[in-house]
Protein backbone atom coordinates (compact mmCIF):
# COMPACT_ATOMS: atom_id res chain seq x y z
CA UNK A 1 0.00 0.00 0.00
CA UNK A 2 0.99 3.48 -0.85
CA UNK A 3 0.05 7.00 0.80
CA UNK A 4 0.75 10.60 -0.48
CA UNK A 5 1.31 12.22 3.23
CA UNK A 6 0.90 16.31 2.85
CA UNK A 7 2.11 17.68 6.07
CA UNK A 8 3.77 19.70 8.19
CA UNK A 9 7.07 17.47 8.79
CA UNK A 10 10.37 18.05 10.03
CA UNK A 11 12.63 20.37 10.41
CA UNK A 12 9.24 22.29 10.75
CA UNK A 13 9.08 22.56 14.69
CA UNK A 14 5.88 21.53 16.51
CA UNK A 15 3.63 18.74 17.76
CA UNK A 16 1.98 18.22 14.51
CA UNK A 17 5.26 17.76 12.71
CA UNK A 18 6.26 15.01 15.01
CA UNK A 19 3.72 13.45 15.27
CA UNK A 20 3.67 12.97 11.42
CA UNK A 21 7.10 12.09 12.04
CA UNK A 22 6.41 9.13 14.12
CA UNK A 23 3.35 8.11 12.31
CA UNK A 24 4.99 7.63 8.91
CA UNK A 25 8.01 5.88 10.26
CA UNK A 26 6.17 3.00 12.06
CA UNK A 27 3.82 2.67 8.75
CA UNK A 28 6.95 2.35 6.73
CA UNK A 29 8.34 -0.45 9.22
CA UNK A 30 5.19 -2.27 9.35
CA UNK A 31 5.47 -2.17 4.76
CA UNK A 32 3.69 0.95 3.69
CA UNK A 33 5.60 3.08 1.31
CA UNK A 34 5.09 6.28 2.41
CA UNK A 35 5.85 9.53 0.16
CA UNK A 36 6.04 12.55 2.52
CA UNK A 37 4.83 16.17 0.54
CA UNK A 38 5.78 19.00 2.37
CA UNK A 39 7.18 22.12 2.28
CA UNK A 40 9.11 21.70 5.33
CA UNK A 41 12.93 22.90 3.84
CA UNK A 42 11.53 26.52 3.61
CA UNK A 43 9.80 27.10 7.52
CA UNK A 44 10.94 30.24 9.12
CA UNK A 45 14.51 30.03 10.71
CA UNK A 46 12.28 31.05 14.12
CA UNK A 47 10.25 27.36 13.78
CA UNK A 48 13.20 25.40 12.09
CA UNK A 49 14.97 22.60 13.97
CA UNK A 50 18.38 21.99 14.21
CA UNK A 51 19.19 18.96 12.66
CA UNK A 52 21.91 17.27 15.04
CA UNK A 53 22.96 14.38 13.37
CA UNK A 54 25.06 12.05 15.80
CA UNK A 55 26.86 10.49 13.48
CA UNK A 56 24.14 9.18 10.84
CA UNK A 57 23.00 11.50 7.48
CA UNK A 58 20.33 13.97 8.16
CA UNK A 59 18.65 12.52 4.96
CA UNK A 60 18.16 9.18 6.13
CA UNK A 61 16.78 10.26 9.59
CA UNK A 62 14.07 12.29 7.60
CA UNK A 63 13.41 8.83 5.46
CA UNK A 64 13.07 6.16 7.61
CA UNK A 65 12.33 2.70 6.25
CA UNK A 66 10.13 3.14 3.35
CA UNK A 67 9.30 6.73 3.47
CA UNK A 68 10.07 8.60 0.82
CA UNK A 69 11.21 12.79 1.95
CA UNK A 70 9.84 15.27 -1.07
CA UNK A 71 9.72 19.03 0.50
CA UNK A 72 9.93 22.53 -1.66
CA UNK A 73 12.91 24.16 -1.30
CA UNK A 74 13.35 26.71 -3.78
CA UNK A 75 11.55 30.29 -3.94
CA UNK A 76 9.24 30.35 -6.28
CA UNK A 77 9.53 32.81 -9.59
CA UNK A 78 9.20 36.33 -9.69
CA UNK A 79 5.49 37.26 -9.76
CA UNK A 80 3.47 40.00 -8.47
CA UNK A 81 1.56 40.28 -5.97
CA UNK A 82 4.64 38.42 -4.78
CA UNK A 83 3.70 34.82 -2.51
CA UNK A 84 4.63 31.85 -1.98
CA UNK A 85 2.66 29.85 -3.72
CA UNK A 86 2.88 26.93 -1.72
CA UNK A 87 -0.92 25.68 -2.39
CA UNK A 88 0.21 25.31 -6.59
CA UNK A 89 3.50 23.94 -5.77
CA UNK A 90 2.34 21.20 -3.14
CA UNK A 91 -0.49 19.94 -5.71
CA UNK A 92 2.60 19.95 -8.36
CA UNK A 93 5.10 18.00 -6.29
CA UNK A 94 2.28 15.71 -5.33
CA UNK A 95 1.39 14.94 -8.94
CA UNK A 96 5.07 14.39 -9.50
CA UNK A 97 5.26 12.16 -6.77
CA UNK A 98 1.89 9.83 -8.27
CA UNK A 99 3.20 9.90 -11.45
CA UNK A 100 6.56 8.53 -10.73
CA UNK A 101 5.76 6.23 -7.73
CA UNK A 102 1.89 5.95 -7.55
CA UNK A 103 -0.40 6.29 -4.48
CA UNK A 104 -3.90 4.41 -3.24
CA UNK A 105 -4.61 7.13 -0.41
CA UNK A 106 -4.22 10.98 0.13
CA UNK A 107 -3.49 11.42 4.14
CA UNK A 108 -3.07 15.02 5.07
CA UNK A 109 -2.52 16.64 8.45
CA UNK A 110 -3.32 20.30 9.31
CA UNK A 111 -6.08 21.98 7.25
CA UNK A 112 -3.59 24.95 5.23
CA UNK A 113 -2.11 24.55 2.87
CA UNK A 114 -1.95 20.43 3.20
CA UNK A 115 -5.54 19.37 3.23
CA UNK A 116 -6.38 22.21 0.95
CA UNK A 117 -3.64 20.74 -1.53
CA UNK A 118 -4.61 16.97 -0.75
CA UNK A 119 -8.40 18.21 -1.76
CA UNK A 120 -7.05 19.29 -4.54
CA UNK A 121 -5.55 16.36 -5.85
CA UNK A 122 -8.26 14.08 -4.75
CA UNK A 123 -10.76 16.19 -7.35
CA UNK A 124 -7.72 15.75 -10.41
CA UNK A 125 -6.22 11.96 -9.25
CA UNK A 126 -9.90 10.29 -8.01
CA UNK A 127 -7.85 9.09 -5.03
CA UNK A 128 -9.46 8.85 -1.77
CA UNK A 129 -8.43 11.80 1.05
CA UNK A 130 -8.44 11.83 4.82
CA UNK A 131 -7.87 14.59 6.76
CA UNK A 132 -7.09 15.50 9.80
CA UNK A 133 -7.10 18.69 11.79
CA UNK A 134 -4.77 20.30 14.38
CA UNK A 135 -6.28 23.07 16.90
CA UNK A 136 -4.42 25.95 15.64
CA UNK A 137 -6.47 25.33 12.05
CA UNK A 138 -9.93 25.16 13.16
CA UNK A 139 -9.66 28.17 15.77
CA UNK A 140 -7.24 30.66 13.76
CA UNK A 141 -8.03 29.65 9.64
CA UNK A 142 -11.50 27.85 9.50
CA UNK A 143 -13.08 30.30 11.43
CA UNK A 144 -11.51 33.27 9.46
CA UNK A 145 -13.72 34.81 6.57
CA UNK A 146 -10.70 33.91 4.25
CA UNK A 147 -11.27 30.54 4.45
CA UNK A 148 -13.87 29.32 5.80
CA UNK A 149 -15.64 28.55 2.46
CA UNK A 150 -12.92 26.59 1.15
CA UNK A 151 -11.12 24.71 3.98
CA UNK A 152 -15.10 23.87 4.63
CA UNK A 153 -15.24 22.20 1.49
CA UNK A 154 -12.11 20.61 1.92
CA UNK A 155 -13.65 19.30 5.20
CA UNK A 156 -17.12 18.08 3.54
CA UNK A 157 -15.37 16.66 0.70
CA UNK A 158 -13.01 14.61 2.93
CA UNK A 159 -13.31 10.44 2.26
CA UNK A 160 -12.33 10.53 6.17
CA UNK A 161 -12.30 12.93 8.27
CA UNK A 162 -10.09 12.07 11.64
CA UNK A 163 -11.82 14.22 14.47
CA UNK A 164 -14.07 14.13 17.64
CA UNK A 165 -16.30 16.07 20.02
CA UNK A 166 -17.04 19.71 18.86
CA UNK A 167 -15.15 19.39 15.68
CA UNK A 168 -16.68 16.55 14.70
CA UNK A 169 -20.25 17.67 15.45
CA UNK A 170 -19.14 20.92 13.27
CA UNK A 171 -18.08 18.94 10.48
CA UNK A 172 -21.46 17.30 10.71
CA UNK A 173 -22.95 20.60 10.00
CA UNK A 174 -21.25 21.30 7.15
CA UNK A 175 -22.35 18.59 4.86
CA UNK A 176 -20.05 15.90 5.92
CA UNK A 177 -21.41 12.01 6.58
CA UNK A 178 -21.73 10.91 10.06
CA UNK A 179 -19.80 7.72 8.87
CA UNK A 180 -17.12 9.44 7.38
CA UNK A 181 -16.30 11.07 10.53
CA UNK A 182 -13.20 8.56 12.67
CA UNK A 183 -11.81 8.83 16.01
CA UNK A 184 -8.12 6.94 16.22
CA UNK A 185 -7.23 7.94 19.59
CA UNK A 186 -3.76 8.88 20.17
CA UNK A 187 -0.49 7.02 21.13
CA UNK A 188 3.39 6.84 22.32
CA UNK A 189 5.52 4.94 20.45
CA UNK A 190 7.20 3.44 23.52
CA UNK A 191 9.91 1.98 21.74
CA UNK A 192 11.16 5.60 20.99
CA UNK A 193 9.74 6.90 24.14
CA UNK A 194 11.43 4.73 27.32
CA UNK A 195 13.34 5.32 30.34
CA UNK A 196 15.60 3.22 28.21
CA UNK A 197 18.32 4.22 25.69
CA UNK A 198 20.68 6.99 25.56
CA UNK A 199 20.60 10.54 26.80
CA UNK A 200 21.23 14.06 25.00
CA UNK A 201 24.72 14.81 24.61
CA UNK A 202 24.75 18.04 26.10
CA UNK A 203 28.69 18.10 26.04
CA UNK A 204 29.00 17.38 22.70
CA UNK A 205 27.07 20.96 21.81
CA UNK A 206 29.38 23.12 23.75
CA UNK A 207 27.63 22.65 27.12
CA UNK A 208 29.00 21.32 30.42
CA UNK A 209 26.56 20.64 33.00
CA UNK A 210 28.07 19.48 36.55
CA UNK A 211 27.32 15.70 37.89
CA UNK A 212 24.47 16.11 40.39
CA UNK A 213 23.17 19.75 38.94
CA UNK A 214 19.06 18.83 37.99
CA UNK A 215 18.25 19.35 34.63
CA UNK A 216 14.90 21.65 33.89
CA UNK A 217 13.62 21.84 30.55
CA UNK A 218 11.18 23.17 28.82
CA UNK A 219 10.28 22.30 25.15
CA UNK A 220 8.01 24.47 22.86
CA UNK A 221 7.49 27.70 21.12
CA UNK A 222 8.78 30.78 23.78
CA UNK A 223 5.20 32.34 23.60
CA UNK A 224 2.86 34.14 26.56
CA UNK A 225 1.06 31.08 27.83
CA UNK A 226 3.77 28.96 28.22
CA UNK A 227 4.15 30.63 31.75
CA UNK A 228 7.73 31.58 30.54
CA UNK A 229 7.68 34.77 32.34
CA UNK A 230 6.71 33.24 35.84
CA UNK A 231 9.65 30.42 35.45
CA UNK A 232 12.29 33.18 35.60
CA UNK A 233 10.61 34.80 38.58
CA UNK A 234 9.81 32.02 40.52
CA UNK A 235 13.35 30.77 40.14
CA UNK A 236 14.54 34.14 40.61
CA UNK A 237 17.00 34.40 43.42
CA UNK A 238 16.99 30.75 44.36
CA UNK A 239 20.25 29.41 45.61
CA UNK A 240 20.02 26.06 44.34
CA UNK A 241 22.10 25.27 41.49
CA UNK A 242 20.21 24.00 38.53
CA UNK A 243 20.49 24.08 34.27
CA UNK A 244 17.37 25.54 32.41
CA UNK A 245 17.52 23.82 29.25
CA UNK A 246 15.44 25.85 26.31
CA UNK A 247 14.51 23.77 23.69
CA UNK A 248 12.70 26.61 21.98
CA UNK A 249 12.83 29.75 19.81
CA UNK A 250 9.68 31.93 19.15
CA UNK A 251 8.73 36.00 19.76
CA UNK A 252 9.65 35.62 23.50
CA UNK A 253 12.81 34.15 23.49
CA UNK A 254 15.06 37.34 22.94
CA UNK A 255 13.23 38.99 26.08
CA UNK A 256 13.20 35.80 28.12
CA UNK A 257 17.34 35.64 27.50
CA UNK A 258 17.99 39.54 28.69
CA UNK A 259 15.33 38.67 31.72
CA UNK A 260 17.63 35.65 32.75
CA UNK A 261 20.57 38.03 32.53
CA UNK A 262 18.82 40.84 34.81
CA UNK A 263 17.94 38.59 37.45
CA UNK A 264 21.36 36.57 37.39
CA UNK A 265 20.57 33.42 36.41
CA UNK A 266 21.56 33.39 32.38
CA UNK A 267 24.87 31.02 33.00
CA UNK A 268 21.97 28.31 34.36
CA UNK A 269 20.27 28.75 31.15
CA UNK A 270 21.29 26.37 27.91
CA UNK A 271 19.18 27.08 24.84
CA UNK A 272 19.52 24.90 22.70
CA UNK A 273 16.96 25.96 19.86
CA UNK A 274 14.40 23.52 18.56
CA UNK A 275 15.48 19.73 17.96
CA UNK A 276 13.69 16.69 15.59
CA UNK A 277 11.26 14.53 16.89
CA UNK A 278 14.17 11.75 16.83
CA UNK A 279 16.40 13.77 19.86
CA UNK A 280 13.20 14.49 22.26
CA UNK A 281 13.74 11.16 23.52
CA UNK A 282 17.40 11.84 24.52
CA UNK A 283 16.23 14.89 25.95
CA UNK A 284 13.87 13.88 28.21
CA UNK A 285 15.58 11.12 29.33
CA UNK A 286 18.58 13.50 30.34
CA UNK A 287 15.69 16.31 32.30
CA UNK A 288 14.94 15.56 35.79
CA UNK A 289 11.79 17.62 35.03
CA UNK A 290 9.69 18.22 32.89
CA UNK A 291 8.05 22.05 32.57
CA UNK A 292 4.27 22.24 30.68
CA UNK A 293 2.69 25.20 32.32
CA UNK A 294 0.50 26.18 29.05
CA UNK A 295 -2.03 28.70 30.55
CA UNK A 296 -4.91 30.86 28.99
CA UNK A 297 -3.73 29.28 25.90
CA UNK A 298 -5.41 30.76 22.52
CA UNK A 299 -6.51 27.18 21.03
CA UNK A 300 -8.65 25.86 23.70
CA UNK A 301 -9.15 22.38 21.85
CA UNK A 302 -5.17 21.95 22.11
CA UNK A 303 -3.68 18.46 23.16
CA UNK A 304 0.13 18.64 23.28
CA UNK A 305 1.52 14.80 22.64
CA UNK A 306 4.86 16.29 24.94
CA UNK A 307 3.61 15.62 28.59
CA UNK A 308 2.87 11.84 27.63
CA UNK A 309 6.32 11.29 26.00
CA UNK A 310 7.66 12.44 29.20
CA UNK A 311 5.57 9.73 31.19
CA UNK A 312 6.53 7.11 29.00
CA UNK A 313 10.41 8.88 29.74
CA UNK A 314 9.72 7.97 33.56
CA UNK A 315 10.95 11.78 33.29
CA UNK A 316 8.73 13.90 36.00
CA UNK A 317 6.57 16.45 34.79
CA UNK A 318 5.06 19.65 36.25
CA UNK A 319 1.92 20.72 34.94
CA UNK A 320 -0.57 23.94 35.48
CA UNK A 321 -4.00 23.22 35.79
CA UNK A 322 -4.89 24.38 32.28
CA UNK A 323 -2.62 21.48 31.02
CA UNK A 324 -3.53 18.64 33.98
CA UNK A 325 -7.75 19.47 32.71
CA UNK A 326 -6.24 18.39 29.37
CA UNK A 327 -4.45 15.41 30.23
CA UNK A 328 -7.27 14.16 32.30
CA UNK A 329 -9.49 13.96 28.95
CA UNK A 330 -7.33 11.47 27.29
CA UNK A 331 -5.88 9.98 30.59
CA UNK A 332 -7.68 10.15 33.66
CA UNK A 333 -5.59 9.04 36.94
CA UNK A 334 -5.68 10.28 40.66
CA UNK A 335 -4.24 13.73 40.66
CA UNK A 336 -2.12 12.97 43.37
CA UNK A 337 0.19 11.16 40.70
CA UNK A 338 0.75 14.65 39.01
CA UNK A 339 2.52 17.64 40.01
CA UNK A 340 0.57 20.73 38.96
CA UNK A 341 0.73 24.01 39.97
CA UNK A 342 -3.01 25.35 39.42
CA UNK A 343 -2.17 28.62 38.18
CA UNK A 344 1.99 29.92 36.85
CA UNK A 345 0.74 33.23 37.91
CA UNK A 346 0.57 32.57 41.68
CA UNK A 347 4.63 32.91 41.84
CA UNK A 348 4.70 32.02 45.21
CA UNK A 349 2.94 28.60 44.81
CA UNK A 350 5.71 28.18 41.88
CA UNK A 351 8.40 28.76 43.77
CA UNK A 352 7.55 26.85 46.77
CA UNK A 353 7.03 23.57 44.12
CA UNK A 354 10.52 24.36 42.49
CA UNK A 355 11.83 24.73 46.43
CA UNK A 356 10.49 20.86 47.37
CA UNK A 357 11.77 19.78 43.99
CA UNK A 358 15.65 21.14 45.02
CA UNK A 359 15.01 19.57 48.26
CA UNK A 360 13.06 16.31 47.32
CA UNK A 361 13.50 15.23 43.65
CA UNK A 362 13.37 11.60 45.31
CA UNK A 363 9.36 12.95 45.56
CA UNK A 364 8.82 13.73 41.71
CA UNK A 365 10.68 10.62 40.75
CA UNK A 366 8.28 9.20 42.49
CA UNK A 367 5.25 10.48 41.25
CA UNK A 368 6.75 9.99 37.52
CA UNK A 369 7.19 5.74 38.17
CA UNK A 370 3.71 5.99 39.28
CA UNK A 371 2.28 7.46 35.97
CA UNK A 372 5.01 5.65 34.36
CA UNK A 373 3.24 2.35 35.09
CA UNK A 374 -0.24 3.43 34.65
CA UNK A 375 0.42 4.90 31.35
CA UNK A 376 2.23 1.71 29.95
CA UNK A 377 -0.85 -0.02 31.14
CA UNK A 378 -3.02 1.99 28.97
CA UNK A 379 -0.94 2.76 26.14
CA UNK A 380 -1.25 1.27 22.77
CA UNK A 381 0.85 2.28 20.02
CA UNK A 382 0.45 -1.36 17.75
CA UNK A 383 -3.38 -0.57 18.11
CA UNK A 384 -2.94 3.25 16.80
CA UNK A 385 -0.51 2.33 13.71
CA UNK A 386 -3.11 -0.87 13.12
CA UNK A 387 -6.57 1.81 12.61
CA UNK A 388 -4.58 3.84 10.53
CA UNK A 389 -3.43 0.93 8.33
CA UNK A 390 -7.09 -0.27 8.75
CA UNK A 391 -8.79 2.90 7.97
CA UNK A 392 -6.31 3.19 4.64
CA UNK A 393 -7.31 -0.14 3.30
CA UNK A 394 -11.05 0.43 3.57
CA UNK A 395 -10.37 3.45 1.41
CA UNK A 396 -8.16 1.48 -1.22
CA UNK A 397 -9.37 1.25 -4.70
Amino acid sequence: MKILFISKYPPIEGGVSARNYWLAKALGERGVEVSIITNALQVETEYREEMYSEGEQIFEELQPKNVFFNSLNQKPPAHIPYSEAYLSRLINLGLKVIGQKGADVIYTHYLEPYAAAGYILKQMTGLPLVVKHAGSDIYRLLKNPDYRYFLGRVISGADRFLSFGTVASMAESMGLEKEKIVAIPSAIDTAAFSPDGPKFNFAGKGFTIPPGVPIITYIGKAQRDKGLEEILEALSGMSANFRLVMVSKGPLLERFIAKATEIGIKDKVIHLGFVPPWEIPKILRASDLLLHLENNFSIPIHGPQQPYEAIACRTPLLLSGEGFKKMQVRFPVNSKDFMVVPDPKEISSLRETFERFFVSPDVFKKSAANLYEEFISKNDWDKNITSYIKLFESLKK
